[in-house]
């Protein structure tokens, strides 16, 4: 969304504000009141819980402990579950997830390659598994849907994208939950 005010223009993109103004003019107070409105906008919220990770089926990355492997599944399952919210549920919905089992595709090596280091091998068809139970809660603290949700699919390179290193290990995930969140949302 585009909003000029005055010399000043403000651009809307996701949950970023971002702000530019006209050379050699002065921002005005209707451009800053846009500004702090529109940057409070709150979308759905997202409250996700690992239940006993240390007992997920297979959770660990190639080159983590165990303790930081749990630490960047949830915080990147974290920001994909947010991401799909703030596009599939209302404002000022909350979707609670608790996640109760992962499986990752692929299989880690100990030791392997010439630097005997550990290496997650995905090799195709792989399986990999997700388990969760969620509780979507309406404005009003009323519950809109709740219940337990399972992924099982298998990583085909034939019949998959090939993997963005950007999106990090859950991307595997993204298009089972995408399914999910229409759903959910009918």
């Amino acid at each position: 969304m585009l909003v000029v005010c005055g010399e000043v223009i403000l651009t809307f993109k996701e949950d970023k504000v971002m702000k530019f103004l006209k050379p050699n003019k002065q921002v005005n107070l209707l451009a800053i009141s846009f500004l702090v409105l529109f940057s409070g906008v709150s979308k759905a919220d997202v409250s996700l819980k690992l239940i006993e990770g240390k007992k997920f089926t297979d959770y660990k990355m190639s080159g983590q402990t165990s303790s930081k492997s749990l630490k960047t599944l949830e915080k990147e399952l974290n920001e994909l579950f947010s991401k799909l919210s703030s596009d599939y549920l209302l404002e000022k919905q909350k979707l609670e997830i608790e996640i109760t089992n992962i499986d990752l595709p692929g299989i880690i090596h100990y030791a392997y390659g010439p630097n005997h280091q550990d290496l997650r091998i995905v090799e195709s068809p792989t399986p990999y598994r997700m388990y969760f139970n969620f509780k979507l809660v309406n404005a009003d603290g009323s519950v809109n849907k709740s219940g337990e949700h399972k992924i099982k699919d298998f990583y085909d390179s034939a019949n998959k994208i090939k993997r963005n290193r950007s999106k990090g290990v859950v991307w595997y995930y993204q298009e089972a939950l995408i399914k999910w969140f229409k759903e959910l949302t009918e």
